[in-house]
């Protein structure tokens, strides 16, 4: 993001970029320091899911936090993928009180090999970790 750029966003946005951006960083530290026992905790409760209800209102502000997720992560000088934006936009949301499922799927690639994969969901849609996810399938899932 351009310094002009980044000027031009407003407040709002800004401050949802460092929040993401910090959440980003602790997500990450916990990934590589913790087993995942240790942060599955920090995810919420396992194998329990929110309701898929639709409600308009919410949906506005998950879109905006995912948006904030989405940009820091291609800002970030560790590597935030999949995982790391699932759990930064679930705190972001839990924050808020917006309820969230967070989902780790594994699934096989080409040569056969076994790969992984975390995607979030806010009500009915999917707002992070949506690429690619339906070749994954859920092994767990917090709420």
């Amino acid at each position: 993001m351009g310094v002009f750029r980044y000027l031009k966003t407003s407040r709002n946005e800004r401050m949802l970029f460092w929040e993401a951006y910090r959440l980003s960083l602790l997500s990450r530290l916990t990934i590589w320091f913790m087993p995942v026992k240790r942060y599955s905790t920090w995810l919420g409760k396992q194998n329990t899911e929110t309701p898929a209800d639709e409600i308009d209102c919410i949906y506005a502000k998950a879109y905006s936090i995912a948006h904030a997720v989405r940009r820091s992560s291609r800002y970030a000088v560790w590597p935030a993928k999949c995982l790391v934006e699932a759990m930064t936009a679930k705190k972001m949301l839990d924050k808020r009180h917006i309820p969230s499922t967070i989902y780790l799927g594994v699934g096989k690639n080409q040569k056969k090999q076994l790969i992984a994969h975390a995607w979030l969901r806010c009500g009915s849609i999917i707002i992070v970790g949506r690429k690619g996810m339906e070749q994954f399938k859920p092994v767990a899932w917090f709420s």
